[in-house]
């Protein structure tokens, strides 16, 4: 049974292999030697950059033609490459349902930057973005990796783009649809039983291909060595021989009937690999669910190297491992930047070289002598030193002078198509001179910006698609940390604080409590994963510092100790611990006298408020009592009405402005107040008879 499946995943490998491997290998071979160049003149034995083939420059050079190369690709890409660089990734947590929780979410972010930090996460992810503008595709690894903790810590490593082959029959960009991926390696015979036993490493060691081990794939290949090293061809430092084999690590999907817990809430997950009958029982009882049985999606993980099966079992997560990134994308297709340069590139090399060569011939086209007509050289040494500078011909006399063969005008276009070749590659990369930073034809500052902003346009393709590589990458470190994490771990996190100094504080996961609870239980809840894409650092602090002053400049109130919190000085934590001891006695003035001056406002605020409702009381009061007359005697109402549009008085109702009394109104005796004079009208506030001069008796 093992030979039969070792000789069906050998089977699947050379299927994928043939279904465009090859060709895939071949051509990201080519675009390396088109960005990097790592090829070695046989004939002169100087590096070249590998952009021609070995059978043309050997038939350019036996023909005294030069060979240029002019690796134009170079600046295009690393401007594409230093736009990553200035673009960090940033994970965070929001709960979606089950027992999930903001401080939970928190927790985890928490934890999953420790991950990243571990794993050097921002190199790596540097490394999958050159892989996939150079060769079309760059692919990360996740899993647990128990070697310096039992209880597992998550490991992300890179693949070499050229080892993985994907499903050739899937069309996702997401690994979840494909059907299978495998994984090609070299492995020693110690690597081999470290991974997977000595038994195994002995049964390898039994067996001796008689051919090389499909090791044709890895001409080319980068790597620190350039010759071929083949399988039971490598040494170790001891002189002894290294065998060492070629390994297909296939992970593939399949269907099985397996234990699952089903939640109140309905939510389905599997049971982490490893979990007793006791770890079951104990988590139904304190979430409510139930073991139940379900037709499952999981991944059986073989490892063969030919007729040998070294691993084959259900892997223990639920997905591939590997999450690939692809810049350009169409249902399974794959494209990087240098693949559409590479033709221009070669375009530009062969016509620098050809421009270059029709010069050196005009400059050396040849002389017309006649024969034994040379006195101080022979027709030889004019052949050779005929373009040096300085020469001196001497011919005899009588005889016909020598004279040069006047060379072939240049053929025009051949320098505009220069021009074009160059600016080919340019339009093709979307990397303009502004985006290089180079002098262009732009003559103000907006003008740059704004083909700087439309060439970061022109790589919205390739960045969307590592943000969403990044998000598949998020949720398997989500999926890890709730699977694995579920012991007791302590974290200690170093966070900058509102002064600049850095703190440190104690983040305790999983943390049992005497009420029999799990403080910041990370196993529990659902989560959606938040990426998002913060500058680097240092072009982040420089670029809030700018704008904190440019703020200042425009009239707003920046704070001191902002400037200094976002600006780069070394030792702008002790400023700001300073300006915070330190107080300002002018400063504290200024604060004092706006103070006071917010206490006189409000003063008077109330002292308007109060005098416009004395106001309005006295008014209704005054109206009351005129209103009470007018009932009493109805006939100065046309008087009173006269006498107030004479003053100039606006009517703001219906004319007239004093209208007569209703008929049959009166004044009970005794309503009218006493006080009559107009000038003076009575007041509630004062009393009704204030400042009336009455009869009174004496005494």
């Amino acid at each position: 049974m093992s030979d039969r499946l070792a000789h069906e995943i050998w089977a699947r490998y050379q299927h994928a292999r043939d279904r465009g491997h090859r060709q895939y290998v071949a051509q990201a071979a080519r675009c390396e030697r088109f960005y990097l160049g790592q090829q070695t003149d046989a004939a002169t034995g100087r590096p070249t950059g590998g952009q021609w083939e070995d059978a043309d420059r050997a038939r350019l050079y036996a023909a005294r033609k030069p060979v240029l190369e002019l690796n134009v690709v170079f600046p295009a890409l690393n401007v594409a490459i230093g736009h990553q660089l200035n673009s960090r990734m940033e994970i965070a947590f929001r709960p979606r349902g089950g027992m999930a929780d903001q401080r939970v979410a928190d927790a985890l972010a928490k934890v999953v930057k420790q991950v990243a930090d571990r794993n050097q996460l921002q190199w790596l992810e540097s490394q999958v973005w050159a892989d996939g503008l150079i060769e079309q595709r760059g692919y990360y690894d996740v899993r647990m990796s128990f070697d310096d903790q039992l209880a597992g810590e998550i490991a992300v490593s890179v693949l070499d783009p050229r080892d993985v082959l994907p499903d050739p029959d899937a069309s996702a960009y997401d690994p979840d649809g494909w059907h299978d991926v495998r994984v090609t390696r070299w492995l020693s015979l110690d690597e081999i039983e470290q991974s997977y036993g000595r038994a195994a490493a002995r049964e390898v060691e039994g067996y001796k291909p008689e051919e090389l081990d499909f090791g044709e794939e890895d001409e080319g290949r980068g790597k620190f060595g350039d010759a071929y090293l083949g399988p039971f061809e490598r040494e170790d430092g001891s002189g002894r021989q290294r065998p060492c084999v070629r390994v297909v690590d296939q992970q593939a999907f399949r269907w099985e009937l397996a234990p699952v817990l089903l939640y109140p809430d309905g939510s389905v997950r599997d049971l982490p690999p490893g979990w007793d009958r006791n770890a079951i029982a104990e988590t139904a009882r304190a979430t409510g669910a139930v073991v139940t049985r379900q037709h499952r999606k999981r991944v059986r993980w073989t490892v063969a190297t030919r007729d040998v099966v070294l691993h084959d079992a259900w892997s223990p997560y639920p997905w591939l491992t590997v999450v690939g990134f692809f810049p350009y994308f169409r249902r399974g297709k794959t494209r990087g930047m240098v693949d559409n340069a590479v033709s221009p590139a070669e375009l530009l090399n062969k016509t620098a070289s050809s421009f270059l060569h029709i010069i050196n011939t005009s400059a050396n086209s040849g002389w017309v002598v006649q024969e034994n007509s040379l006195s101080n050289l022979r027709t030889e040494d004019l052949e050779e030193k005929g373009a040096e500078t300085g020469l001196v011909v001497e011919y005899q006399r009588g005889a016909e002078p020598p004279q040069k063969i006047a060379p072939n005008p240049i053929p025009q276009g051949v320098d505009r198509l220069l021009e074009r070749a160059e600016l080919m590659v340019k339009s093709i990369t979307s990397i303009s001179d502004a985006m290089q930073g180079l002098a262009g034809p732009e003559v103000s500052g907006v003008a740059i910006q704004s083909k700087q902003f439309m060439g970061q346009t022109s790589l919205a393709g390739p960045v969307d698609n590592l943000a969403r590589t990044r998000h598949l990458l998020a949720q398997r470190l989500l999926d890890l940390v709730q699977r694995f994490y579920t012991d007791e771990r302590i974290y200690q996190l170093t966070e900058q604080g509102p002064d600049g100094r850095e703190r440190v504080s104690t983040l305790v996961v999983n943390e049992p409590t005497p009420e029999g609870l799990i403080n910041n239980d990370l196993t529990l809840g659902d989560y959606d994963v938040v990426v998002s894409s913060q500058p680097l650092q240092a072009t982040f602090a420089q670029g809030q510092f700018t704008q904190a002053l440019e703020m200042r400049k425009a009239g707003i109130a920046v704070p001191d100790h902002v400037l200094v919190k976002h600006s780069n000085l070394a030792d702008k934590a002790e400023i700001l611990q300073a300006m915070q001891e330190q107080r300002d006695p002018v400063a504290e003035a200024e604060a004092a006298k706006l103070a006071a001056e917010v206490e006189k406002l409000a003063a008077e605020r109330e002292r308007t408020v109060a005098e416009t409702a004395n106001k309005a009381v006295e008014a209704q009061y005054s109206a009351t009592q005129t209103a009470a007359l007018l009932a009493q005697m109805p006939q100065v109402s046309a008087m009173a009405d006269a006498l107030l549009l004479s003053a100039g008085y606006e009517d703001r109702d219906a004319p007239p402005i004093v209208p007569a009394a209703p008929a049959g109104a009166t004044v009970p005796p005794g309503a009218l107040p006493q006080n009559t004079r107009p000038l003076t009208p009575a007041n509630p506030g004062v009393g009704r008879r204030q400042g009336i001069e009455t009869r009174a008796s004496p005494g």
